[in-house]
Order: structure tokens, then C-alpha cells, then sequence
């Protein structure tokens, strides 16, 4: 991602995507979370949202689902380019951001390590990344 900006950056055009990739993004706990953390929450916490973003860079127009749980979707159609999306995080759920194309699966990102924990042993506030191969 950052090579696209940089180089957006320092030529004053966005270079071509050559690739189809989904990058997601999400804390891995409710900002209002309980936890026996003696640390207690960070000043500002208030502030974050609980929500899952995507930044998907798409080599022609397509359509991308985001998932955070079973019951939990939302599907966009997305356009040539650099498209940003966003839906709201379900407590207990995953992240998954599939682009289809032509009735076809052209990426799938799903990663096995996220759990968006209700009640975490610690507060985390970092976020949790993930970009498709």
C-alpha cells in the first residue's frame, strides 16, 4: 500500500493497480470492552469506533463483501482504483473481505487469528491488519 501512495505522491498520478488485493483493518475488541486489565483504558478510547475497514485496490470494477460474523455482511460495488469501505464490527465475530468478478472469486481474505473478543483478558487498542496474497 504504501509504494501506491508514495509513488501517487511523488509523480502527482496514481500508478495503475496491476493486482487485485483487499487490505482489512479492525481492533480486536469492543471499545467499550471489560476487562480485568489493572491498566484500564487509554485516555481518548472513546474516540475509536468498532469497525471493520477495507482498502481494496481493484483492477476493474467488481463487487466486495465484508463480513464480520455469520449473520453480518454488506457487499459494494466497487470501481477500478483505490475504493474504501467499512461495517460495523459484531462482537464475538471475524473479518472477511471476498471481491468477485464476473460471478468469479477473485481474492478471499479471511484470517483465522481475529476474534473480535467482547471480553478481553487485556485492553488492546492497536489494530489488527491483514492484506490478501
Amino acid at each position: 500500500m504504501t509504494n501506491y501512495f508514495a509513488t501517487a505522491f511523488k509523480t502527482g498520478s496514481a500508478p495503475a493497480i496491476t493486482q487485485d488485493k483487499i487490505y482489512l483493518w479492525a481492533r480486536p475488541h469492543p471499545k467499550d470492552a471489560d476487562s480485568p486489565d489493572p491498566v484500564g483504558k487509554p485516555t481518548d478510547f472513546i474516540l475509536t469506533q468498532d469497525t471493520l475497514w477495507a482498502l481494496v485496490f481493484a483492477t476493474s470494477d467488481a463487487t466486495v463483501t465484508l463480513a464480520t460474523s455469520n449473520t453480518t455482511s454488506q457487499t459494494f460495488n466497487v470501481t477500478a482504483g483505490v475504493n474504501k469501505l467499512s461495517l460495523p464490527l459484531t462482537p464475538g465475530g471475524f473479518i472477511q473481505g471476498t471481491l468477485q468478478r464476473g460471478g468469479q472469486t477473485v481474492v478471499d481474505v479471511k484470517p483465522d487469528n481475529f476474534t473480535f473478543n467482547p471480553t478481553p483478558p487485556a485492553f488492546n487498542y492497536n489494530t489488527f491488519a491483514v492484506v490478501s496474497q
